[in-house]
């Protein structure tokens, strides 16, 4: 693949890396570093087999010939009086790209003839799928060695220049702090999804950008730039255009004032409200779109905290979630409902992930990717962890095929979300402004680790925003150093309270160091059944025997109690744990010898 883009790029045409196999772009912002350069270009690639993309505008532009489905691509490439006789590539389809050059940079344009034309095309911000690129369905191959020709003609007439090249319409100043506002915004805006109301969130979006204090074209160009690639499907240039048009129009009613030399009549959008607030109202209609990524225990958009104490395992805890959303394997007896991959920000002990992470999935490579981070308060180290994002869902889907599904902070005091825990105004406009943005921007589940207060209990450190932001509350329990952790759910948007089961932590060798000495880290044994209640005396030797025992359905278990355990001791220790039959002989207990519990 690298020896196809460079071969173009040696024709003076700009190429980036698409995704695996695919057709779409494999990072966010590919116009801004496509390149002609070979060094780059060899670096870009480096050793992934990545389709090759070809960037138009700045001058470059594609004609898109479609013949499937009943278009006649062909005869409208005729009738508009393009040549044939430039660089051209055929596509996977039986189509044709044709490669033309501009003096000007030109609009992107679906079915430029009218509807079911079949007639295309590519121009600022656009791109193609380059010769050589290979997908399920077919391969791109060049059709028509030749020089890309300019374009010429009455063809011409048919093309509309982009919003860059036409006079600014608004005179709205665009200081350095109103693009750096809009920015940080868009960064975590809501994308527009097709069937969820794509166009009211577009329309609202653009409206926000405008009260940041930007003109159209930069609203326009933030919205493209930061925007745009989280949508599905994403706007095309010209169709987004409009979209913030009707908003900047909509400000001042007409939009002749602001818009003297403006592209006509606009369709403006009504709002759903007052200043396009969405309401419902008693007797509406509705429908469920609610989705589970694991039915009634986690939701697949929100925001939850995991709870627990330093070294109960909620860290290990975490990565297990992740596998089995990746695998599909339930979590504690619950199914997973949306399977995909998950990203970790690791905040702390970033260099145990690795030995951590292979264990899981058995050897086959998972849909799970992690990353250091540090002082995430700041806006330009969340700006910056957000650009990194989503680079790594963009490899995720195309090495693997799946949606990222969770993004788990590890933990929010080290990843440094908070300069004052206790501060709920602070905690608030984090778990609102930037968790549940990202996760909402994302449609994942958003998991933030925290650790309980001094005291103990289920509630996380800090002020009590924390639990009255976040949809679901996870909690581990465990009691001193025990090997056996009860998972609950303390609070649930959508379900009721209850214990998920237990689990220990069971230490596995994962490689040798250069001693040869054994490298090791420990790995999730997961039950439906859990301690109940607080461990009363013998609790922890109890608790790891039965635990070892009820992670195998096959074992048994005979428990012996000696002469400094009582009978009232003996049935603490039955109560809290789970269940497990036993018998009496006459004096009411099971046998005088030494304290002995096996499995």
């Amino acid at each position: 693949m690298v020896d196809h883009a460079l071969a173009l790029a040696a024709r003076g045409i700009p190429v980036f890396p698409l995704v695996k196999g695919g057709t779409t772009p494999r990072d966010k912002g590919f116009y801004n570093f496509a390149t002609t350069d070979p060094d780059k270009v060899r670096q870009l690639w480096g050793s992934g087999e990545w389709n090759v993309g070809v960037s138009t505008g700045n001058g470059l532009v594609g004609v898109d010939v479609d013949v499937k489905g009943g278009k006649d691509g062909l005869a409208s490439f005729d009738l508009a009086g393009f040549s044939a006789e430039t660089f051209t590539v055929v596509t996977r389809s039986g189509g044709f790209h044709y490669y033309y050059r501009t003096s000007t940079d030109v609009r992107n344009a679906a079915d430029m003839l009218g509807p079911g034309s079949g007639l295309d095309v590519r121009g600022h911000h656009g791109f193609l799928v380059g010769p050589g690129s290979v997908t399920e369905s077919g391969s791109y191959r060049i059709e028509r060695e030749a020089p890309v020709l300019p374009l010429e003609g009455p063809c011409l007439s048919l093309l509309k220049t982009t919003h860059r090249a036409r006079t600014r319409r608004q005179d709205v100043p665009d200081d350095e702090a109103a693009r750096v506002a809009a920015s940080a915004y868009l960064i975590e805006a809501p994308a527009a999804v097709q069937g969820q109301s794509g166009d009211a969130t577009t329309f609202k979006v653009a409206c926000a950008v405008r009260d940041c204090g930007v003109g159209p074209d930069t609203c326009l160009d933030l919205m493209l730039d930061e925007w745009n690639f989280r949508c599905v499907p994403q706007w095309e240039p010209e169709a987004l255009e409009q979209k913030v048009l009707n908003a900047y129009a909509y400000a001042s009613g007409s939009g002749v004032e602001q818009y003297p030399d403006g592209p006509g009549p606009i369709d403006i959008i009504p709002p759903t409200g007052a200043e396009g607030r969405a309401w419902y109202r008693h007797g509406d209609p509705w429908i469920s779109n609610h989705r589970w990524l694991i039915y009634k225990t986690l939701p697949a958009v929100g925001v939850a905290l995991l709870v627990g104490p330093s070294g109960s395992g909620k860290s290990f805890l975490s990565t297990y979630l992740s596998e089995c959303v990746a695998t599909g394997q339930d979590f504690f007896g619950n199914e997973v409902e949306e399977r995909g991959g998950s990203i970790i920000l690791a905040g702390e002990a970033f260099t145990s992930l690795a030995p951590r992470l292979s264990t899981l999935g058995g050897g086959k490579p998972l849909p799970i990717s992690a990353t250091p981070v540090d002082l995430l308060r700041d806006a330009g180290n969340w700006h910056r962890i957000i650009q990194a994002i989503d680079l790594e869902r963009a490899y995720i889907l195309g090495q693997h095929a799946m949606p990222v599904r969770i993004i788990t902070v590890d933990t929010v005091p080290a990843a440094g979300l908070l300069e004052d825990e206790n501060d709920n105004v602070e905690v608030t406009a984090m778990m609102k402004m930037k968790l549940a943005k990202l996760a909402e921007a994302y449609q994942c589940l958003v998991i933030a680790l925290v650790h309980p207060p001094k005291s103990g209990g289920p509630d996380p450190r800090g002020g009590g925003a924390f639990r009255g932001s976040a949809d679901y509350v996870l909690h581990v329990d465990r009691v001193g150093k025990a090997k056996a952790r009860r998972l609950e759910i303390t609070k649930s948007r959508d379900d009721s309270e209850r214990v998920l089961g237990g689990f220990t932590l069971r230490v596995v060798e994962v490689g040798r160091d250069h001693k040869d000495r054994a490298i090791e880290t420990c790995v999730v044994e997961a039950s439906t059944e859990a301690p109940r209640g607080r461990a009363p005396a013998g609790y922890e030797t109890f608790m790891g025997i039965v635990m070892s025992c009820v992670t195998d359905t096959r074992a048994s278990l005979r428990i012996h109690v000696g002469d400094d355990y009582t009978d009232e001791q003996f049935e603490k220790l039955y109560a809290y744990g789970l269940g497990i039959d036993y018998q009496e002989d006459d004096h009411g207990i099971i046998s005088r010898t030494p304290l002995n519990l096996e499995a």
